[in-house]
């Protein structure tokens, strides 16, 4: 990665997961028949895939551990 120029805008990576994320939240909020621990755990899967933004190193290492280990709490309420 080094030896790449990272490009000034970078917002399009995120745009998918972002509107996925936002679409999710909205049943979620709505619809009251789905089951808010299974979409809250959808949800805090998406937010793995938004990465792009961090800087390579400590930041990304722990904003990558915090989301992948917040996935487990409503994932088990499933359980």
């Amino acid at each position: 990665m080094a030896k790449f120029k990272k490009p000034e805008d970078i917002t399009f990576l995120g745009k998918l997961g972002t509107e996925v994320w936002a679409q999710t939240d909205e049943v979620k909020r709505k619809d009251f028949k789905a089951p808010p621990n299974h979409i809250q755990t959808i949800i805090d899967g998406i937010n793995l895939f938004c990465w792009m933004g961090l800087n390579a190193g400590d930041e990304l290492k722990d904003f990558m551990k915090e989301m992948y280990d917040a996935v487990p709490f409503y994932g088990n309420k499933v359980l």
